[in-house]
This record gives C-alpha cells, sequence and structure tokens, in this order.
C-alpha cells in the first residue's frame, strides 16, 4: 500500500486487511475484493499509515472506512471504442461526505481517490463526447426490464449474423427468432466488452445467464411490439423484424463509439438492496440510454443537458452520507523546515527554532505526503504530487 499522486494504491488483500487493522466496521454493501487476507498485507498497511502525517492518515482512513461500510455503492464501466475498457467500483458514506470514493483496477492492485459527484459526471460526460452535437430526433420507449434486455439480446443476434454474413459475402438477416434471442441471453457470460449486451451483464447485479428466459422472451416481444420497436414478419408466427425505430437503435448499438455502464445499489429500510442499471450507446448522432430499475426500464436518446441532471442525481451522495460526514478540520500549520505541527499561534517552531511566521495566512502542504510546500510551487518537493 502506497501514496502515488494523491491516489491510494493497494492490492486486493491490502483492501481486505485494512478494516481489522485499522478497527473499521465491514457493511452489508462493503465494496472490498474478494481475496484472502494476509499477515503481510497487515503489516503492509500498517507501515503505509505509519509513515503519513496526521492529516493524510485520516483521509486514508475515511477512504477505507467508506468502502467497509458505505450506504450506497456503484459499479462504473466504460470503453472507448473496441480497444480501451476501464472498470470502477464507486462507494458513498458518511465517512467521505460530499465526495464519493472511486476505486479503479489495475492490472494487479487499486487506485483509489475521493473524487465530486461533478468530477464523475465530467468524466462519463467526456466518454459520451460531449463536445460531438447530436441528432435533434428525440425517442423515449417506458417498457419492463424484460422487454430492455430481449431488444438488447435481438440487436445483438442481428449483429452477429450481420458479421457471420461479410465473412461468407451473404445477405445479412433482417430477421429474428426467440430461439436466437434465447442464445444471445445464455451467452452473456463471456470476457468481451465490445458487445453492448456483454458489456452491460458485467454491470448487472447478476448475470443473465442465471435466469429462464423460455417465458418471458414471448410477452417481451409483445412489449416491443405495443411499442413500435419490432413487428412479426409477415405470414410467421415465430419471426421478429425491427421496425424503423427499432433499427435506428440498432444502428446505434453497432457503431457506437464509446459506451459507459452504471450501476448504483442502496437499502432501503426494510435492508433490502435496490439497484438501478444504466447503459449510454454513444453513435454518431446520439446518446442512447437503457434504464433498468426495479420493475421499469427506459429506453430512450437522450440529450445532454438531460444526461447532466440524470447523472446530478444518481451520483450525488446520499443525504445521511452528507449529514452524518465529521467536518473537516482545517490541515494544520507545519514547520517548512522540520515539518513539525505548530500551535495555531506559534512563530517559532519549537522544534527546531525556525521563524515561521512569514508563513503563516496561507501556508500550504502537500495532499499527497503532507510535506510543507513552498510558495508559490507547483509541485511538491518531497513526493513529486501536483500542488
Amino acid at each position: 500500500m502506497k501514496l502515488v499522486k494523491g491516489d491510494l494504491i493497494a492490492t486486493g488483500a491490502e483492501l481486505v486487511a485494512a478494516p481489522a487493522v485499522l478497527g473499521l466496521n465491514v457493511g452489508p454493501l462493503a465494496r472490498l475484493p474478494q481475496v484472502r487476507p494476509a499477515a503481510a498485507a497487515e503489516q503492509s498497511v500498517a507501515a503505509c499509515l505509519a509513515g503519513l502525517r496526521a492529516p493524510v492518515a485520516a483521509d486514508i482512513r475515511a477512504l477505507l472506512a467508506t468502502l467497509a461500510n458505505p450506504l450506497r455503492i456503484g459499479t462504473l464501466h466504460y470503453a472507448l471504442g473496441e480497444e480501451s475498457l476501464t472498470r470502477a467500483i464507486l462507494a458513498w458514506g458518511p465517512d467521505s461526505g460530499a465526495k464519493a470514493v472511486l476505486m479503479v483496477s489495475r492490472a494487479e492492485d487499486w487506485a483509489i481517490r475521493a473524487v465530486s459527484a461533478t468530477d464523475l459526471a465530467d468524466t462519463i460526460a467526456s466518454v459520451l463526447l460531449e463536445d460531438l452535437p447530436l441528432a435533434p430526433a428525440r425517442l423515449q420507449k417506458a417498457l419492463s426490464p424484460d422487454a430492455a434486455l430481449v431488444f438488447l439480446a435481438a440487436l445483438h443476434a442481428l449483429r452477429a449474423g450481420r458479421l457471420k454474413a461479410l465473412l461468407a459475402h451473404d445477405f445479412a438477416p433482417v430477421a429474428f427468432t426467440p430461439g436466437a434471442i434465447a442464445e444471445a441471453l445464455e451467452d452473456v457470460g463471456a470476457e468481451d466488452f465490445r458487445w453492448p449486451l456483454l458489456f452491460l451483464d458485467k454491470v448487472l447485479p447478476f448475470s443473465l445467464d442465471g435466469l429462464n428466459w423460455e417465458a418471458r422472451i414471448g410477452p417481451a416481444l409483445g412489449s416491443l411490439a405495443d411499442r413500435g420497436l419490432v413487428e412479426r414478419v409477415k405470414k410467421s408466427k415465430t419471426t421478429w423484424m425491427l421496425t424503423p425505430l427499432g433499427y435506428q437503435l440498432a444502428v446505434a448499438d453497432a457503431q457506437h463509439l464509446t459506451k459507459v455502464g452504471l450501476r448504483v445499489t442502496a437499502t432501503t429500510d426494510e435492508d433490502l438492496k435496490g439497484h438501478e442499471a444504466f447503459l449510454f450507446l454513444r453513435s454518431v448522432q446520439d446518446v442512447m440510454l437503457y434504464d433498468l430499475g426495479g420493475r421499469e426500464a427506459v429506453i430512450a436518446s437522450i440529450p445532454f443537458a438531460d444526461l447532466r441532471s440524470l447523472l446530478a442525481t444518481v451520483l450525488t451522495p446520499p443525504a445521511k452520507a452528507v449529514a452524518g460526514g465529521a467536518e473537516k478540520m482545517p490541515d494544520p500549520q507545519i514547520c517548512p523546515t522540520c515539518g513539525h505541527v505548530l500551535e495555531p499561534a506559534a512563530k517559532f517552531c519549537p522544534a527546531c527554532g525556525a521563524k515561521v511566521a512569514a508563513a503563516r495566512g496561507g501556508a500550504r502542504s502537500c495532499a499527497s505526503c503532507g510535506a510543507p510546500l513552498v510558495k508559490g510551487a507547483k509541485f511538491c518537493a518531497d513526493c513529486g504530487a501536483k500542488a
């Protein structure tokens, strides 16, 4: 465990060991990796915290306490084209107050920091190419989660058929059957973020391949037909095709530039877990939203003004977290010569005797390591972090 440019870098074993080292409660929504704790990991956590100045150690403790016992949690995945995938965990709680704790998965460890709702919204909007204009046409369809997932599975099956047809120099299929949808939903366990259906499955609280879809697909297709997204092929009882409106969504699915998956989970007053999941697909002309929560779902094209409003609502910390967060004390004044913590009215350092009056009224310390910063410095002389 260590600090690198303001981020806490820790392995899964160190994160699991941290609550025991710090005496933290582990709650039902804990966002700690599923690995076994080890004595070496506990020693690493203790050594890291012992080497930090008190204000920095308090901030690290707040990060770990929020991950161990959050009030609300989230999962955030985003992909740029077919080359880049980022996976992150979110947690909100009283220890982090008005900010969320963001835990980003790396090759062998995790990078953890506190971020504001605005910063998170800026990241998502940037991934969805907010600077590029959208088409003026809008669509919005309210339906069931089953219908939304069956529609995504139909798009998945059509796209797979199209790619196979390209390789075989054949015509691409324009119709699909309930059997093709069932096969797509059975294969969602594959690790391939390039396909929106498989990408969304990794954000949901449970995998779709564990559900019994045989009795669900028929009613879902009927619901999609009622909303003008699919229709039966003439003179066929088992074959379906997309309507022009459904085809618009298919184009966004097949030709998306970036995508974001987000899930937020919280407990109710009855200690039941509630989930809401979002899939955003950014195509050349649209941002398509699939919003699944409880018994309701929405498929819609969404302008960035509405996207910002939605993210502000979803990413804002729970009221209990903000109200229950302890007021953060101002950083103490630190001697610029030896690093000794000074009394508020001190003009000389009691440890080394250096004059410190000139440094009062605006003295700063490094947010990463706690070392005093030279007036006007842009980087910390001790750890190199940006001031």
